[in-house]
């Protein structure tokens, strides 16, 4: 049919006659041949639409509609269905000290170790011990146990620790022995009983695998300045791993002393928790390092690490620290063992307790599961984490949070997993204490460690002390997100008190259980003998910190002026209470100022308490300096005058509290409890402001409206708005002291991501330059330049940014690169990365970076497909490496947020139940802030478009 070239339709000529037909060939049929055809074709049509409707994305659809309430009843059904192990040993036998030589192989991956420990039992009873299925014991793993008698000869004595060698004089033989697979047990059947009282010695020789997951006795790798491929063997035991490297007794208050030998190739450097001793050449290119006893410490704190002697070297300061890096990182370095350094010396003072161990290594690896392992004198670091030289405060708090843990961790351990949180909040808090007193510099707790765990806790309602039943649970309980809630409750603990007083307490609790496994009570106990006079009367530490530890979530203190009697009615509730009849109930600290006057404290042991003689002329400031864990809700007369104050004279109300005003603003509003208009309000004043905390606090309060709007028809009103607020500070940033180098990095990222045209004009620049003219960018803006030129650019700018990889010298370049890469707005472009990250092209370890960076409305929405159609590949590729799989659930599907995107997980999470069954705790967070995001957009939407756009 002709087309008419004025009309986009096609039109039916009229019938003719005579109708010539031009072109040659072709093939005619008649009218009742056409009228079957056309029958067949709406035939053969109508079966296919039924089969695509039966079988397609539409029935898809339906059945996600079907079945999206029943998400729920999945993951309820996945975290009730984890399984309940026996994961605690009798405690009838107990180590006394373990004699354990190991030989890696780094030629083909393997190991061989031999096991001699000294035990004491208190009753008879099988021997038992912890022990991996992937350990191969050989036809010597049977060799008879040995007794000791009682009056052995003590001859080494370590810090006041005795050490015994055992002698053999009887046996009893092993009759039987099995592995109980799912406790990870293994389990000896004797000849005869073992009496009350003796001391044993048990010798396994066995041999394993050196693991790729990061766990045990692992290998990492890396490609020297020269390109050739270099391997470095270390262990990761944290925190049910040394049970794949030996036969154990695996649990945190099981400690006993180590004995440790390493036979390795002589081309090799190998590392321990305590100096070595002696080294001996043992022929065929092998050498056998016997390392000093080490005091009673549990097994998860034994270091082994192997080091290539040409390519990994030392620097050595005056407090026998040293810092193990490639060669040529080790200018790098400096800064680090500097800061280390002081940092002993600043803890030895502050706990009046001198480190305990003659040594202390600090080696950088490629690649961890975390940022660091707190292994005993000898700390293992990710490269990029004290390499990259781009964040000197973020260096400085990963260095000060595993050196606390040689004390409060190591030479003072914990009895069981659930008190794990009290020993990493602690190292927290401490290490940022350390910031301030080492560096002189002003505390970010408020934003860096509390604010970011609010948001979280918002969503998973943490518990901090969990009914452990199984392994998986002690392996979440490293992750990060309560150990930022527990230093948040120690930081509330200490400044309800005198602060000396919460010091005194600790250095008494160190110096008493020094050397021995405690529970959270002995710590409670410890400050409560010192705190009495500033607790509510007849209520010690132990029951303040009970309601805080047992309970999820958080209270909101809501405070509400009476005019007519001139007093505060002060409520707590549990912030986001599913349902009204909740009775969760805290014992808070508050403290609070009025006008300009002193900070006051009081208890709030109930549900309520009034304040008297409150002038209604006087603004009212609560939770002063942001040291509660709780947030803060006021009647409107209230918030307007805070909004007023902020707006004559904002310096008078403290740094942390101008961050938390808004941020508690904007999330009572996103909940409801108060309008939009509160927290935009509280914004206007901040053209005056120029102080860090304040800003980023607000920046990241923002957050959730940008991740919100992003794929709306608001998501440049939002933008227009964002720049607004940053614009007068942006053109301030250029020329400023180093004081304000923080602000400074986040007013150029934030006025990028919104394109503002002076800071993306200003990115593309730079990143030309870079590109064509090999002009280096500014260290500590590449995040930023990077991720806008990709954004904006092309193929061109990606393809040249992808082959810098190979290029880079330390992993922490690499990971900025990949992280850049993800920016990209071409669908295309990030099938090609996810298409390399599946296929190999990217090494496994950088996997979680890839993932991270998919944060646009195109990436994710992409990613999010492709994760869909590719789940069997990736999951059966990363299965056995869970940092990759937390990744795509934590930092990926995470930021999904519509009814869509519930209904295309529900699909995942139904089709692969038993794959998510180990994430459904994660998952559950997932799917909690989809809804909230979902009811959001319903109640709030039109609300933010008006103040947007009005």
């Amino acid at each position: 049919m002709p087309k008419n070239e004025n009309s986009s339709q096609f039109e039916i000529l009229p019938h003719e006659n005579n109708i010539e037909y031009t072109r040659e060939g072709g093939y005619f049929v008649t009218y009742k041949k056409a009228l079957i055809y056309l029958f067949i074709t709406l035939s053969f049509s109508a079966v296919v639409g039924f089969l695509v409707y039966r079988y397609g994305p539409n029935n898809a659809w339906q059945q996600a509609d079907a079945t999206q309430e029943n998400i729920q009843d999945l993951l309820d059904k996945s975290i009730r269905n984890q399984p309940v192990q026996s994961l605690r040993l009798s405690g009838d036998v107990k180590p006394l000290n373990y004699k354990l030589k190991i030989q890696p192989n780094i030629d083909n991956l393997t190991f061989s170790g031999e096991i001699n420990f000294v035990c004491i039992t208190s009753q008879s009873t099988n021997f038992i011990v912890n022990v991996q299925e992937e350990l191969l014991f050989n036809n010597k793993s049977a060799t008879p146990l040995s007794t000791t008698p009682d009056d052995v000869h003590i001859e080494k004595i370590f810090h006041g620790v005795k050490h015994g060698n055992a002698k053999v004089f009887d046996h009893i033989h092993v009759i039987a022995r099995k592995m109980i697979k799912d406790n990870e047990q293994y389990r000896l059947h004797l000849s005869n009983a073992l009496t009350p009282g003796n001391k044993y010695l048990l010798t396994i020789t066995y041999d394993g695998n050196i693991s790729q997951s990061l766990q045990g006795l692992h290998e990492n790798s890396y490609v020297t300045s020269e390109g050739e491929k270099k391997y470095i063997i270390a262990s990761h035991l944290q925190p049910v791993f040394a049970r794949r490297v030996f036969p154990c007794f695996d649990e945190p208050s099981m400690q006993a002393t180590f004995e440790i030998t390493i036979v390795h190739k002589d081309n090799m450097t190998s590392l321990s928790n305590m100096p070595l001793q002696n080294s001996t050449d043992i022929g065929n290119g092998w050498i056998e390092d016997q390392f000093q006893i080490t005091p009673p410490m549990p097994t998860f704190l034994v270091a082994i690490v192997l080091l290539d002697k040409q390519y990994y070297s030392s620097i050595t300061g005056n407090q026998n620290v040293s810092i193990w890096a490639p060669k040529e990182h080790l200018k790098y370095v400096s800064y680090s063992l500097e800061k280390t350094e002081r940092i002993l010396t600043y803890y030895s003072k502050h706990f009046d307790l001198e480190y305990a161990l003659p040594k202390l290594d600090i080696v950088t690896i490629p690649t961890l599961p975390s940022t660091a392992t707190e292994n005993w004198g000898l700390i293992l670091f990710k490269e990029s984490t004290l390499l990259s030289g781009e964040d000197e405060r973020e260096t400085f708090s990963f260095l000060a949070k595993k050196i606390a843990q040689q004390w409060f961790g190591n030479l003072v351990s914990i009895n069981w997993w659930n008190d794990l949180w009290l020993v990493k909040g602690f190292a927290l808090l401490e290490a940022d204490e350390a910031s301030v007193e080492v560096n002189n510099w002003n505390s970010d707790f408020t934003l860096r460690i509390m604010q970011s765990i609010f948001g979280l806790d918002d969503f998973l309602e943490i518990t901090l002390d969990p009914n452990i039943t199984n392994i998986l649970q002690i392996n979440q309980l490293y992750d990060s997100i309560t150990h930022f809630k527990g230093s948040c409750l120690l930081r509330m603990l200490e400044n309800s008190m005198p602060e000396i007083l919460f010091q005194n307490g600790t250095q008494n609790f160190l110096k008493k259980w020094k050397y021995e496994t405690v529970s959270q009570k002995d710590f409670w106990n410890s400050i409560n003998d010192l705190a009495e006079d500033y607790l509510p009367a007849q209520i010690n530490i132990s029951d303040i910190m009970e309601t805080w530890s047992s309970q999820s979530g958080y209270p909101l203190i809501t405070v509400l002026r009476n005019e007519t009697t001139q007093s505060l009615q002060v409520n707590q509730s549990k912030f986001q209470a599913i349902n009204d009849s909740d009775s969760s109930l805290w014992i808070v600290p508050l403290n609070y100022v009025i006008g300009n006057g002193d900070e006051r404290k009081l208890w709030l042991t109930n549900r309520s308490i009034t304040v008297a003689n409150v002038s209604s002329d006087k603004w009212v400031l609560f939770n002063v300096k942001r040291t509660g864990y709780y947030r803060v809700n006021y009647d409107n007369n209230s918030w307007n005058q805070l909004i007023q104050v902020l707006k004559m004279n904002h310096e008078v109300i403290p740094p942390e509290n101008r961050g938390q005003l808004i941020n508690d603003a904007f999330k009572l509003a996103e909940n409801g409890l108060i309008s939009y208009e509160i927290p935009f309000n509280l914004t206007k004043y901040l053209h005056k402001e120029e102080r860090y905390i304040p800003w980023a606090s607000v920046l990241d309060s923002l957050e959730f409206l940008k991740d919100a709007l992003q794929s709306t028809y608001l998501n440049g009103a939002y933008e227009q708005y964002i720049k607004y607020l940053v614009s007068p500070l942006y053109d301030k940033m250029w020329n400023v002291t180093d004081g304000h180098q923080l602000l400074r990095r986040l007013t150029i990222e934030t006025a990028c991501n919104v394109n503002y045209e002076p800071c993306t004009a200003w990115a593309e620049k730079l990143f030309d330059e870079w590109m064509k003219k090999n002009i280096s960018v500014p260290n500590d803006l590449r995040k930023t330049i990077f991720c806008t030129a990709i954004r904006t650019g092309s193929e061109e700018e990606w393809d040249f940014l992808w082959n810098q990889i190979k290029l880079q010298k330390t992993n922490s370049d690499i990971e900025q690169l990949f992280m850049s890469l993800g920016c990209t707005r071409d669908t295309w472009l990030i099938n090609k990365y996810m298409r390399n990250a599946q296929s190999g092209a990217i090494p496994w370890q950088y996997v979680p970076y890839v993932w991270k960076s998919l944060g646009q409305p195109t990436s994710l929405a992409f990613g999010f497909q492709y994760l869909r159609e590719n789940w069997d590949t990736i999951y059966q590729a990363y299965k056995d490496k869970p940092i990759i799989l937390k990744a795509i659930v934590q930092d990926f599907l995470f930021k999904l947020g519509t009814k869509s995107d519930l209904e295309d997980l529900t699909i995942l999470v139904k089709k692969h139940e038993e794959d998510f069954q180990q994430l459904a705790t994660l998952v559950q967070g997932v799917v909690d802030r989809i809804k909230a995001r979902v009811e959001w957009s319903n109640k709030h939407l039109h609300e933010i478009e008006e103040l947007l756009l009005g």
